[in-house]
């Protein structure tokens, strides 16, 4: 994103919701502390109703993050996982 010269995510990931709003659009989080992680995650879900919150099944320490995901699904977010 930094190469395509993108400064604010947000600005872009609510653009792009925008402009493709009858498809289904993954946008991940950049946080690698947990609490952080889920804190995105839910911010990022409220962006737009096609939204898909991408949560990493573990943080660069090796952390399994399942009780995001997990919380995060319960909450109504819609979520992949790529892979890390």
């Amino acid at each position: 994103m930094r190469k395509a010269g993108i400064t604010d995510y947000e600005a872009f990931g609510r653009q792009v919701l925008a402009a493709i709003p009858d498809r289904p659009i993954s946008l991940e989080v950049f946080a690698d502390e947990l609490p952080e992680m889920e804190n995105q995650g839910k911010q990022i879900a409220t962006w737009g109703s096609n939204v898909n919150v991408k949560i990493p099944v573990t943080n660069t320490k090796r952390v399994f993050t399942g009780p995001i995901i997990s919380r995060l699904a319960s909450q109504g977010s819609c979520l992949t996982s790529p892979r890390s």
